[in-house]
């Protein structure tokens, strides 16, 4: 179906990995239809909540909720909370970390757990903006 729909296959294993318009899409098939767990995207063009790739982790952060100051908790939260181990929910939270290196994420979470969207550093800017999800 994704070949129909212009995707170009990239590789496939226990799932597909496809390309359309500057995004990756992962397909695994872990049910009678594949699934679509995963979309990557390294487009210049392509933001989340205004936060785009080449964004600096400054800039992302000024963008997004901040209600902590990410290093000044054990959790590195800017929002939220996070889930209780012992508890089936789970809470909404964004968190943020970056190393001496420039490298690192800022996942945002909503109260369903999924889907999640996950900025990744490298060099202090974003180079890879990913959205995981799950759904049955």
């Amino acid at each position: 179906m994704a070949l129909d729909e212009g995707f170009k296959l990239i590789e496939y294993t226990s799932g597909g990995i496809y390309e359309k318009d500057g995004c990756e899409y992962v397909f695994y098939n872990w049910s009678i239809n594949p699934i679509a767990t995963n979309i990557k995207s390294t487009s210049e063009h392509y933001s989340i909540m205004g936060v785009g790739v080449e964004d600096t982790f400054d800039e992302a952060l000024s963008k997004l909720p901040n209600d902590f100051k990410w290093n000044d908790n054990p959790d590195n939260l800017i929002y939220g909370r996070m889930p209780n181990k012992t508890d089936i929910e789970y809470p909404y939270h964004g968190n943020a970390y970056i190393d001496n290196n420039g490298n690192g994420t800022i996942t945002l979470v909503p109260n369903e757990n999924y889907p999640f969207v996950q900025y990744i550093f490298k060099d202090n800017k974003i180079n890879k903006i990913t959205i995981v999800y799950y759904e049955l």
